[in-house]
């Protein structure tokens, strides 16, 4: 049996970042709770998985480290999105440690691939695969990887994270990666293709409202 750490970074007195009307530690959390549904109901005989909370509640980094272990995890995945002082920085990526296991180097290379795919396909870029002496990287003595989903101060991105048929396929991509990691046969590719078409059709409605809304606001100035 494969055990897994979910964890929403940030949460409860900590939001993280801020931008557009989302908030981070929000968006972490849906992205989670989407991830943990489907590991729930598709892959539950072959992956059990802790999350480090399940609603807006505080959780220190510590603790989120202490639990993997606890369980013995064989991978402590962190999601996160992202913010930068300029409004035009989007896009994905993802952190391992500067010293990461082989591995670990592994793992984070199959879910860049994975979720800088989805990004691409939604018109924001691949950022690559990063390091960082980040906490949870450093602590865990196991994978772990961290993600960051987006630039939430970019409106093109932060419009992605509050779509949730984008959601749903980013989460999907996410449980790939995990499947295809530890060479879990996958369930309902079928409707994983429908989702696919069905966000590209609501990324279009979305650039064509706002391409509506852009050139009534120029109207009125």
């Amino acid at each position: 049996m494969i055990k897994l750490v979910i964890d929403p970074g940030h949460g409860g007195s900590d939001p993280g970042a801020q931008g557009n009307g989302l908030i981070e530690k929000n968006v972490n959390l849906n992205i989670a709770l989407r991830v943990a549904q489907i590991l729930s109901g598709r892959y539950a005989d072959h992956i059990d998985f802790e999350m480090t909370r399940t609603k807006d509640t505080s959780v220190s980094l510590a603790e989120r480290v202490a639990l993997a272990h606890q369980i013995g995890a064989n991978w402590f995945l962190s999601i996160h999105a992202n913010a930068h002082s300029s409004p035009a920085v989007r896009g994905y990526e993802d952190y391992r440690h500067p010293s990461a296991s082989q591995l670990s180097v592994q793992y984070h290379q199959n879910i860049h691939l994975h979720l800088s795919d989805v990004f691409r396909k939604s018109g924001s870029p691949n950022r690559g695969q990063k390091t960082a002496n980040f906490y949870v990287l450093r602590m865990t003595r196991m994978p772990a990887t961290l993600l960051e989903c987006g630039f939430l101060t970019n409106r093109e991105d932060a419009l992605l994270l509050a779509n949730y048929e984008f959601l749903d396929v980013l989460s999907n991509a996410i449980v790939a990666s995990i499947l295809d990691i530890f060479n879990i046969p996958a369930k309902d590719d079928v409707e994983f293709k429908h989702q696919l078409e069905a966000l590209g059709k609501a990324i279009q409605r979305t650039k064509e409202e706002y391409d509506i809304l852009e050139k009534r606001l120029r109207g009125l100035l």
